[in-house]
């Protein structure tokens, strides 16, 4: 691989990660602000894919960070166990 390659590839996976930690940040602080708040309107509220949403949440749920209370489909809500934004 020539050097220009290896930035490139290094550049893009960077970029990745940024964008999927914003999004990341930008759920934890839609439920900050509304506990109830669905996938759906999240993936509207941001204008991300539902499949963005749906391991941007997980990515939450798997660091500790927001657990579901109550029913996982209708009628639940998020409860934020760390708002720290990294």
């Amino acid at each position: 691989q020539t050097n220009t390659q290896t930035n490139t590839q290094t550049n893009t996976q960077t970029n990745t990660q940024t964008n999927t930690q914003t999004t990341v940040n930008a759920i934890l602080r839609e439920i900050q602000r509304n506990p109830k708040v669905s996938r759906k309107q999240l993936s509207e509220l941001l204008l991300k894919s539902p499949e963005t949403i749906k391991k941007g949440i997980a990515k939450l749920k798997a660091t500790g960070k927001i657990v579901r209370e109550g029913p996982q489909t209708y009628g639940g809500m998020w409860k934020v166990i760390d708002s720290d934004i990294n």
